[in-house]
């Protein structure tokens, strides 16, 4: 069993993460975890992200990233040059972000469960189904917050049970 487990935005409470280690240790599946940051809203929205400078120290190296699934951190300019396109963003949510990804690939490892993770940009749920969709997941695992936490992340995990075309488990964070 090939398990998505999805985060959104700058924080995540990785109940749904347990979840889907507990479904993976009994299944003998696999994880994915992948986290989507939103564009701001004067943001492009083509899932495209601004080029790295060279005077930007910060900027990934150049370099052929994999760019076989849509709005994936690490795409490519079209003009071929293989320039290593770098978020349009705040680098303070990247690397939020990548810590979330970092702490779910340890417990993962930790529990002895095969993990990649994956940092994804755009609409979160369309990232969310789209991804899901092109790497063959046999289940969706997403949190949804209670009620009195973030209306806005509830909505996003019952798009995403609306619209995936696999199973969606939503877990309550």
């Amino acid at each position: 069993m090939h398990i998505h487990v999805a985060t959104y935005d700058s924080s995540s409470d990785l109940e749904g993460l347990e979840f889907a280690l507990d479904v993976a240790s009994v299944t003998g599946g696999d994880l994915r975890v992948v986290h989507v940051l939103r564009p701001p809203d004067d943001a492009d929205t083509t899932g495209r992200d601004a080029p790295a400078r060279d005077s930007d120290p910060a900027a990934p190296e150049a370099g052929p990233p994999d760019t076989s699934r849509p709005n994936q951190a690490g795409a490519t300019d079209d003009s071929g040059s293989g320039l290593r396109m770098v978020p349009a963003r705040d680098r303070d949510a990247v690397a939020a972000s990548e810590r979330i990804l970092s702490d779910a690939s340890r417990l993962a490892t930790d529990s002895g469960i095969p993990v990649e993770t994956e940092l994804l940009f755009g609409d979160p749920v369309e990232a969310i189904v789209s991804f899901a969709t092109a790497d063959e997941a046999s289940l969706i695992v997403v949190e949804r917050p209670r009620a009195s936490r973030r209306d806005d992340a509830r909505g996003i995990a019952d798009e995403v049970m609306r619209r995936a075309p696999m199973p969606v488990v939503v877990v309550p964070a």
